[in-house]
């Protein structure tokens, strides 16, 4: 039975004819929108591929195809690499304890938990790196004196949550384990005894190590490597702590009287956890390898042995037994004193690399040879055991002379007219070296940074604007650049007196995001190499190093190449700053400029200069249209047109400052753009916790308590993996805080204009671009809009995920979601979503079954969520959708209203809402709203609404013909309207449905 009168409707024909007139030229808009989809298409596989490349080449690549300029010193003018060096006294406390001392006193830094530790006799005095004048924390729980201190992440199980991390204190007759709660995010610091103790059976500990699942080892004088182990209760055949030794030497277990020579005893150890190998290094440089199994879970078991490492690499330079005839200064300068880790991410060879006292680096490998030079694997199934220890490259002491950047070890050599270096600490840590030069006179010791030249080789640095060729092996070649620090005293210790204070862990997950736990392997993608610098420095600050010295804590940063633009940005320097562009390339540099331009922090000063740096084309240059030179040439000297050879296309060459835009782009969003957005996993998950959600009432936070436990439970029993989002909302937020900027940077930017300097033909051919005749000029404005809208509709997409996918309610809301959407989900990328038409389509599913699902259990909530989408992301949900909604809004108060027998009402409601419908009828889920008008018996707008939108989709279709020359409705969709009303006007007519009819 038909209710109400129905609304006036529009005839196909007529909705067709009120759409073409609208506007003045709906064929020129509908051309404009498909040629931006295209550009938009193109820009973000541009950005595809430069993301692609933000890692670099493996170190023993490096390292093989090192240049004659193997280092050099910063150019004249610019700033140095140590940014902010600062010596603070040790506090007065410590001090003074150290004035009234009876046995021994020992020192070093834990980067960690931002603290420096110092021991005097049995007291342990703990204070933080980054507060001056800050009041030690004091440990006073032993009775003898202090030799080693470890800080240890403890097995999770053991002790209770509030302990963070695990001091293991090692005295002369006994190790002790200590809590540590750090509250306030690391400014509050507590100790708390644990309990956890065992004798060293008269063993001096002298370094201490863990692995990230809490195993602890220790290097013992007596040659030994132990192990700590620790449970949290005692078993009937084994103590809940206990030292347990894994190696031995048989001349340590004879008496004194017995030995043929002294003991060598263990000075440091160090775990590789992502290979499973344990290296030690005893007091005469001899290394020892052990084999832990796949992520160090297996007892240590000994596979090679090397007494001499610099006596190992001269024989792999051919140089024979160089050291045994050797004078002693020479023989002092080959003594090892400092060996560390060469991660995966860095090298698939490389898995060690060794510090002589004379600086010289040697870079070795446990790996078996099969393993090849090309391959990374981080763990699993394709783990190579340690075998071996053997030299891979061997790298000469850094130059101490000379002040020119590209000068070749030997020069600098040369220039060296300082003694040769006496390396007592050294520290490694991806692609940064830094030393500790000891002399007799403490004011005489100097600090000496080395790390990668991210310039251009000097052959390939070219006057700006001319970028260089584009030669990626020419590139590759470590290089490093050298800068020497006075100190005012040397280092402490041999070991644990150098450090680097980790990064926020906000950006580190920014670097390499997290995945839910439970997340399938084959929907993990992550990155198997080193980022380099010029990748990072967008997202991360300067890395912070810390060095405990008899005079203080001394405390610097390093620079980033974008650091050292800003200085001369400041210092306004025309040459200094064309220099810089030559250096690293006009390309690299625009995109430093760029990334000054969008900052917050910078002042209006620096702002301004990089604007101005950014847009000179002095520096950044202009696109131009290269032709057939040959042609050109016969047309100009009246030459014959030679039929048989190849017309060579004109090739479009984007100014430095276009290119500077792309690459900034893939820059910020490397580590997310290629990234799976959803991902399916297998263990019950906890609901996720937005906290930009809309807060509900805590009958409400039960209710979807227990629905989601249910729905786990239910998918655990059934084994379907469920949907959750990749991405945290303080990841979100952070990507949006950085894309913003640059939508606001791309939206103001001025329309470049040739300069008029070098109006030279190229720039002012043309080339032909999506059937239309362009100039160079012209193409690049075109590139950089589709790039303007592509980040914008990015920024968009993330406000998208954090309303709809990352909403607490998202994992119920896709159960219910087709078998097929929830697959197209789990391989859904932000590329994907922002680029292709796939991503629209998925993103308006998503929207529909998140508006369907609160309209139907919390509809007071729906009128916010679309106001949040409209206001976040309105490419994916605008004013269209939101009247959509709206009349789906009506319905379910028409069938409130039937429910209470209100007739009249719910007329009104059904008729607005089809009047809503009539407007906007391709904004949503056609088939729902029929379903919903069929339970509320409107047949009217059962017929009405599919025909609007079949009219709205032949209006399409015909402004596509007249702007591309061939039609573009979608056929399916087309028939599916008609089907709709054939199916509906049948059924009233007979009485019966169809047989394959929905319901």
């Amino acid at each position: 039975r038909m209710f109400g009168s129905p609304p006036a409707m529009t005839s196909p024909r007529q909705a067709v004819t009120a759409t073409t007139t609208m506007t003045a030229s709906p064929t020129m808009r509908t051309r404009d929108a498909r040629e931006l989809r295209e550009a938009m298409e193109d820009a973000a596989k541009t950005v595809s591929k430069l993301a692609a490349d933000a890692e670099q080449a493996d170190l023993v690549e490096l390292l093989r195809e090192a240049p004659r300029e193997a280092y050099s010193f910063q150019n004249a003018g610019w700033p140095s690499d140590v940014v902010g060096l600062r010596t603070e006294e040790l506090p007065g406390v410590v001090l003074e304890r150290y004035n009234t001392r009876q046995s021994v006193c020992f020192c070093g830094v834990l980067p960690e938990i931002s603290r420096a530790w110092a021991s005097v006799d049995n007291s342990l005095f703990l204070w933080r790196l980054d507060v001056a004048d800050d009041v030690p924390v004091e440990y006073s729980g032993e009775e003898q004196a202090i030799v080693a201190v470890g800080l240890v992440k403890p097995k999770s199980g053991v002790f209770l949550e509030a302990i963070s991390y695990v001091l293991v204190i090692a005295t002369t007759v006994e190790l002790v384990m200590v809590g540590v709660c750090l509250e306030d995010g690391g400014r509050e610091l507590t100790l708390h005894p644990l309990q956890y103790s065992c004798p060293t059976d008269a063993t001096i500990m002298n370094d201490i190590t863990s692995t990230p699942d809490g195993r602890i080892f220790l290097a013992g004088a007596d040659e030994s490597l132990y192990e700590l182990v620790y449970a949290q209760s005692d078993t009937w055949h084994s103590k809940r702590c206990k030292k347990v030794r894994h190696s031995s030497n048989l001349s340590s277990m004879l008496p004194s009287v017995l030995r043929l020579k002294g003991s060598d005893a263990l000075k440091q150890v160090i775990v590789d956890a992502k290979r499973g190998i344990l290296y030690t290094r005893s007091e005469q440089g001899v290394v020892h390898v052990y084999d832990v199994g796949p992520l160090a879970k297996d007892a240590p078991r000994r596979v090679a042995e090397v007494k001499n490492v610099a006596q190992l690499a001269a024989q792999a330079r051919g140089q024979g037994s160089l050291f045994s005839s050797a004078t002693s200064s020479v023989r002092k300068g080959a003594k090892l004193v400092h060996i560390a880790i060469v991660t995966p991410e860095e090298s698939s060879v490389v898995t060690l690399v060794a510090i002589c006292a004379d600086g010289r680096r040697i870079y070795l490998t446990s790996l078996p040879p099969s393993r090849g030079y090309s391959s990374r694997s981080l763990s699993g199934s394709s783990r190579s055991a340690p075998s071996r220890l053997s030299v891979v490259e061997q790298r000469d002491p850094p130059p101490q002379g000379g002040n020119q950047r590209g000068m070749t070890t030997a020069q600098a050599l040369l220039n060296t007219t300082s003694r040769a270096l006496e390396i007592e600490a050294g520290f490694y840590s991806s692609g940064v070296l830094l030393l500790s030069d000891a002399t007799a006179n403490d004011s005489d010791a100097r600090l000496i940074l080395s790390n990668r030249d991210l310039a251009l080789p000097p052959h390939l640095q070219l006057p700006p604007p001319t970028p260089p060729p584009s030669s990626g092996s020419g590139t590759r070649g470590l290089r490093e650049v050298v800068t020497l620090h006075q100190l005012d005293g040397r280092c402490a210790s041999s070991l644990g007196s150098l450090g680097e204070i980790p990064l926020p862990k906000s950006v580190q997950e920014a670097l390499e995001p997290p995945y839910p736990a439970g997340t399938l392997p084959e929907a993990r993608v992550t990155t198997t190499g080193l980022l380099s610098e010029l990748v990072t420095q967008y997202v991360c600050p300067r890395r912070r190093f810390v060095l405990m010295t008899n005079a203080g804590l001394v405390r610097f940063e390093k620079a980033r190449p974008i650091d050292i633009l800003r200085s001369l940005l400041e210092k306004n320097i025309p040459e200094q700053i064309e220099e810089f562009f030559k250096s690293y390339g006009p390309i690299e540099a625009a995109a430093m400029c760029v990334a000054l331009a969008v900052s917050r922090a910078e002042s209006n000063a620096i702002i301004l200069a990089a604007k101005r740096a950014f847009d000179d084309p002095r520096l950044t240059g202009e696109p131009t249209i290269v032709e057939d030179s040959y042609a050109q040439n016969q047309e100009n000297n009246g030459g014959s047109f030679n039929m048989g050879r190849a017309i060579v296309q004109p090739i479009l060459t984007f100014s430095s400052a276009q290119r500077g835009l792309f690459l900034f782009t893939a820059r910020i969003m490397s580590s997310t753009w290629e990234r799976p957005i959803i991902v399916p996993v297998r263990a019950p998950a906890q609901t996720q916790f937005n906290s930009n959600a809309r807060p509900t009432s805590p009958a409400m936070m039960i209710a979807n308590k227990a629905l989601g436990a249910v729905q786990a439970a239910a998918r655990y029993m059934s084994e379907e993996p469920a949907l959750v989002c990749s991405m945290d909302a303080t990841l979100l937020a952070t990507l949006q805080d950085r894309l913003l900027p640059l939508v606001t940077f791309l939206r103001q930017r001025r329309p470049r204009i040739s300069s008029g300097v070098d109006m030279s033909q190229n720039k002012r051919r043309r080339v032909r671009s999506s059937g239309s005749e362009m100039t160079a000029l012209q193409e690049e404005e075109r590139s950089l809009s589709a790039l303007s809208a592509m980040v914008s509709r990015t920024a968009q997409a993330l406000s998208l995920i954090s309303i709809v996918i990352a909403d607490e309610r998202f994992s119920r809301v896709a159960d219910m979601l087709p078998s097929a959407i929830r697959k197209e989900l789990s391989q859904l990328t932000l590329k994907r979503l922002v680029s292709t038409q796939q991503g629209a389509r998925i993103a308006s599913a998503l929207i529909e079954a998140m508006m369907s699902h609160i309209m139907s259990h919390a509809r007071h909530s729906a009128e916010a969520l679309a106001t949040d989408l409209q206001k976040g992301c309105p490419d994916f949900f605008g004013a269209d959708s939101r009247t959509f909604y709206h009349a789906r809004d009506l319905l379910q108060l028409a069938r409130d209203a039937r429910a209470r027998k209100e007739n009249v009402v719910r007329d009104k409601h059904v008729n607005d809402a089809i009047a809503l419908f009539m407007k906007v009828p391709t904004a949503g889920d056609l088939s729902s709203v029929c379903a919903e008008l069929v339970d509320l018996r409107a047949f009217h707008g059962v017929t009405a609404v599919p025909l609007a939108a079949a009219a709205a989709l032949e209006a399409r279709a015909e402004e596509n013909r007249f702007a591309a020359g061939q039609s573009s409705v979608d056929m399916v969709d087309l028939h599916a309207c008609f089907d709709v009303t054939c199916t509906t006007i049948r059924g009233l007519s007979t009485g019966k449905s169809d047989i394959d009819a929905e319901p």
